[in-house]
């Protein structure tokens, strides 16, 4: 009897980790798109679009690391490693695009300023 409860509690971060997986793989998609469209001239909306997708992505991602979380104290700590890695593999790319994502609006919105204010001083 023990056997069939590993059986299913390793059955059931498969299926967790495969539900990530997707999960994180649409959000490395999306990430990219902001990267994207962030590099040239973007509509407000496209961007704002993209945000939320990412926020739903993000919170359902959660929702799915608490249900690992609590699938893999059945789960002996070298083999928990070994399937977190799968995952925060994913995660750092994600973290390496949303941090270019941040750059290019960052600098974006610089130039917005220095031409606002380069448009002040040729009123003057």
């Amino acid at each position: 009897m023990p056997s069939t409860v590993k059986i299913n509690a390793k059955s059931d971060v498969e299926t967790i980790l495969a539900e990530m997986d997707e999960l994180l793989d649409s959000l490395l998609k999306n990430a990219q798109k902001l990267v994207d469209v962030t590099q040239g001239v973007f509509e407000e909306d496209e961007l704002e679009s993209l945000q939320k997708k990412q926020q739903v992505l993000l919170d359902k991602l959660v929702v799915r690391d608490e249900a690992l979380d609590k699938a893999l104290q059945t789960v002996d700590a070298n083999q928990r490693q070994l399937l977190q890695s799968r995952v925060h593999k994913k995660i750092e790319q994600f973290q390496q695009l949303n941090g270019h994502f941040i750059d290019n609006i960052a600098n974006t919105h610089g130039l917005i300023h220095f031409e606002k204010d380069r448009l002040k001083k040729n009123k003057k």
